[in-house]
């Protein structure tokens, strides 16, 4: 897809994720201002299905919710590559290819792997928006849900 697109911004969307109103606007605000950010935005739990979610899923909403609330509030400095996850993201296209894309090798943590080359062999720096937003459904089996902190373990280890 990047490939193909012509625009000078790519923006990353989830298929369990529905965009905010201002969600555009505030991406492009970043890349009006700044030619090597990344911006990160929230994936923000649906309240409607809070009673009706798996309690793994709210577990997961939790702590992506302190997450953001750590960098709101400055606990974290900042957002940084470890950050990036392409469930709401968007960086110029101009750096995606820049650094060859995303390696189809990995299956997980492909976007932080891309996020940490951008980085080192570009310079692009990471912001959080919260303004940004998006509400996450995601739909997983607690079997499927299980096998990603392996998955995510394992690539950290292929990553250092």
């Amino acid at each position: 897809g990047v490939q193909e697109a012509r625009g000078e911004v790519i923006v990353f969307l989830d298929d369990d994720v529905e965009p905010a109103p201002a969600f555009l606007s505030a991406h492009a605000e970043h890349h009006r201002r700044d030619g090597h950010i990344a911006v990160i935005g929230p994936m923000l739990a649906d309240p409607a299905l809070h009673s009706r979610e798996a309690v793994w899923i709210t577990w997961e909403h939790t702590h992506l919710r302190r997450q953001y609330e750590n960098w709101r509030t400055g606990v974290w400095k900042g957002a940084g590559p470890n950050h990036f996850y392409s469930g709401n993201a968007s960086v110029r296209r101009e750096h995606l290819l820049g650094v060859g894309g995303f390696d189809l090798e990995f299956k997980r943590q492909e976007d932080v792997e891309l996020a940490y080359r951008m980085a080192r062999q570009l310079g692009v720096h990471f912001r959080f928006d919260p303004e940004a937003s998006g509400t996450h459904r995601p739909v997983r089996s607690l079997e499927a849900w299980l096998k990603v902190p392996y998955a995510y373990g394992r690539l950290d280890v292929v990553r250092a």
